[in-house]
């Protein structure tokens, strides 16, 4: 596939309105990626092709997919699902949720099983 069918197919792909509101906040940035392109899919999440890792680094990121995760990046031919996994962004992680727990003690035995589900069920919080 050609450089100019990649960008043709880009622009009719997200020329339609996608089916998903992207805030028009930007949420980060595409700061790096892992290889020299990256496989990018349109807005029914089906592979589309590939972008050269140069035509998206730098580019805002305006959302992330909530079925697939994949993040939207607004690039100059228009918006792109991408994995997470290709890229490498400045988005911040979330804080962990606050929990009462202030001691995780060993997790709590099944004794019927015999086994432990170390889900913390000996919390105590002093």
């Amino acid at each position: 596939m050609s450089k100019k069918t990649i960008a043709l197919t880009m622009i009719a792909v997200f020329s339609v309105v996608t089916p998903y509101a992207y805030a028009a906040q930007v949420i980060g940035h595409v700061t790096g990626t892992f290889a020299d392109s990256v496989h990018f899919f349109g807005p029914d999440h089906k592979p589309i092709g590939q972008i050269k890792a140069s035509e998206i680094i730098n580019q805002p990121i305006v959302g992330k997919d909530p079925k697939t995760g994949l993040y939207a990046v607004q690039t100059s031919t228009g918006l792109i699902l991408v994995k997470p996994g290709a890229v490498q962004t400045d988005i911040k992680s979330e804080a962990l949720p606050v929990t009462p727990c202030l001691v995780m003690n060993v997790g709590a035995m099944d004794t019927a099983a015999g086994s432990s589900n170390n889900l913390a069920a000996n919390c105590s919080s002093r």
